[in-house]
């Protein structure tokens, strides 16, 4: 219902409309712009007029731009690659580094050529299946510990308690450039729509969480396979990195943010380990007397 509701209201009162984005080049400024648009104006003036005198001032304001957009460009790179004295550590000036040379080196192309008994296939439904079959076949099952073994037992866990108030802080903080899910509901949208969807949402995931049942869209997931290293013809060089519904995204923070409250109390987890932990890098610092 309440989806059905917001993709109604989404059809018929959102516009859809799509925008180039600002920072496509980020190297123009507003005298470039300027420049640009004493071009544009020039050339629809010459098409017009066919005059000689309107056709040179055109060619003149052309190269201008050209030059201009080359020297802007070039400068933009040499900041991008030179520290400035602003990055006191260096880290941010490597993450505008990396960012350009990420955008740069995008693959267009999607997934590469994969060989499947020992051929190599090109069609998309085929490379699909190849991945979803790779995918499928390393994902495994994890049992549970035996939490009645006194050596593993711990206090139970107390039930976990969704709030409206709860629900409303998470969605304001939603960030509206993110992607949906397979539902087609935006985070700008749940966002905009927070103080009313806060309550029925938190009623819903309460619901989900004392039956036990999921949602069919909760499970659902868009699956892009991104390439690791290696071969890229071959599936195994491949991680699958699922996109979920933004309300499955909402209740999983809830159940997961209760269980490691849990966890971190009473010790559950081991003292060395840095995955799931807050705080923690992936550079451990030494321990006194291992040396």
């Amino acid at each position: 219902m309440i989806k059905q509701g917001l993709s109604d209201g989404i059809q018929a009162f959102v516009p859809h409309k799509f925008l180039k984005s600002k920072a496509s080049c980020p190297w123009i400024n507003k005298d470039l712009k300027k420049k640009i648009c004493r071009r544009d104006k020039a050339y629809a003036k010459c098409k017009k007029t066919g005059r000689m005198d309107d056709e040179n001032k055109f060619q003149s304001l052309k190269k201008e731009v050209q030059r201009d957009l080359r020297t802007a460009y070039w400068e933009y790179v040499a900041e991008i690659v030179t520290p400035q004295d602003s990055d006191s550590n260096g880290f941010s000036n490597m993450k505008r580094f990396w960012k350009f040379i990420k955008h740069q080196a995008t693959d267009v192309h999607g997934v590469s050529p994969l060989k499947v008994d020992g051929k190599l296939v090109i069609d998309p439904k085929q490379k699909a299946e190849a991945l979803n079959s790779q995918f499928q076949s390393v994902f495994t099952h994890e049992t549970s510990p035996d939490l009645h073994n006194p050596l593993t037992q711990i206090p139970l866990m107390p039930n976990i308690v969704i709030t409206s108030a709860g629900v409303l802080k998470l969605l304001k903080n939603l960030n509206p450039s993110k992607a949906s899910g397979p539902d087609n509901l935006s985070p700008r949208v749940l966002k905009e729509l927070s103080d009313v969807l806060a309550d029925p949402l938190a009623r819903l995931f309460r619901k989900s969480l004392a039956s036990g049942h999921v949602p069919n869209d909760w499970k659902q997931a868009n699956v892009t396979p991104v390439f690791k290293k290696g071969q890229k013809y071959l599936c195994s060089n491949y991680r699958p990195i699922s996109l979920t519904c933004i309300a499955s995204k909402l209740r999983e923070h809830i159940i997961c943010s209760s269980i490691m409250v849990h966890a971190e109390k009473y010790n559950v987890l081991y003292p060395l380990q840095h995955g799931f932990h807050q705080k923690r890098s992936c550079e451990a610092e030494t321990v006194a007397g291992n040396d």
